[in-house]
C-alpha cells in the first residue's frame, strides 16, 4: 500500500511537471524558431491564423532607418505570445539581419544573439498577461551586404493553438532583384551609345 505522505509527494511531483511544461515560457520565447516547450507539436494548421505583419518596405530597406511594424489580427483575435525576426536568405549559415527595439511587452531574445545582436523580438510575461490583440514593433535596418531577408514568426494563442506568420521577403542594397533594376538600364544606354 502506499502511505498518504508518498502519494501526496507524487501527486506534487506530477503537478509540477504539468505546470511546468505548460506554463514554463510564459515568460518569453523559449527557443529561437518556436516559442516553447508544452506547446503543440506543430501548428493549428497551414494558415497564418489571420495574423499578420505591416509595416516592411516594399521595396529595398534603406539601412540604418527605423521601420515600424504592427503585428496584428485580422478577426482582432487575441493572443499570449510570439516572436519574429528577419532571416538572410542568401548567407550559407543562418543569419538574421538588423535589430529590433524592445517595446511595451516585448524583449530582445537574447539567447538568439548569436544569429544577430538584437535580431530576434518576443513577448513578455506582461504581453502573456494582456493577451492583447496587437502589437507593435520596432525594427532597424542592417548595413548594406545582409542582402534580401526573410522576415518570419511564429504567433501563439494558447500552447496549443498556435500559427507560422507567412513569410514575408524584403530586398536589401546590392540584393540580385535590387541590382538588376540598376543594370538593365545602364546596359541600354551602352548599346545606345553604340549605336549613336
Amino acid at each position: 500500500t502506499i502511505s498518504r505522505s508518498s502519494y501526496r509527494m507524487k501527486t506534487f511531483i506530477v503537478l509540477a511537471l504539468f505546470i511546468s511544461s505548460v506554463f514554463g515560457y510564459a515568460d518569453g520565447p523559449g527557443s529561437c524558431t518556436v516559442p516553447g516547450a508544452g506547446m503543440a507539436a506543430a501548428p493549428k494548421d497551414a494558415t497564418n491564423g489571420g495574423f499578420t505583419v505591416s509595416g516592411l518596405p516594399s521595396g529595398d530597406y534603406v539601412p540604418g532607418q527605423s521601420y515600424t511594424l504592427t503585428l496584428k489580427s485580422a478577426a482582432n483575435t487575441r493572443f499570449s505570445g510570439f516572436i519574429f525576426y528577419g532571416e538572410s536568405t542568401t548567407a550559407a549559415a543562418t543569419v538574421r539581419g538588423g535589430a529590433f527595439t524592445a517595446g511595451t511587452n516585448q524583449q530582445i531574445v537574447t539567447m538568439c544573439n548569436n544569429f544577430g545582436t538584437g535580431s530576434t523580438i518576443g513577448h513578455t510575461a506582461a504581453f502573456h498577461t494582456a493577451n492583447g490583440t496587437t502589437t507593435t514593433l520596432t525594427w532597424v535596418a542592417p548595413n548594406p551586404g545582409k542582402g534580401p531577408l526573410s522576415f518570419k514568426g511564429v504567433v501563439v494563442e494558447t500552447y496549443q493553438t498556435w500559427y507560422n506568420l507567412t513569410p514575408t521577403t524584403v530586398t536589401g542594397p546590392g540584393s540580385p532583384s535590387s541590382a538588376s533594376t540598376l543594370v538593365v538600364p545602364v546596359l541600354a544606354m551602352i548599346v545606345l551609345a553604340m549605336f549613336f
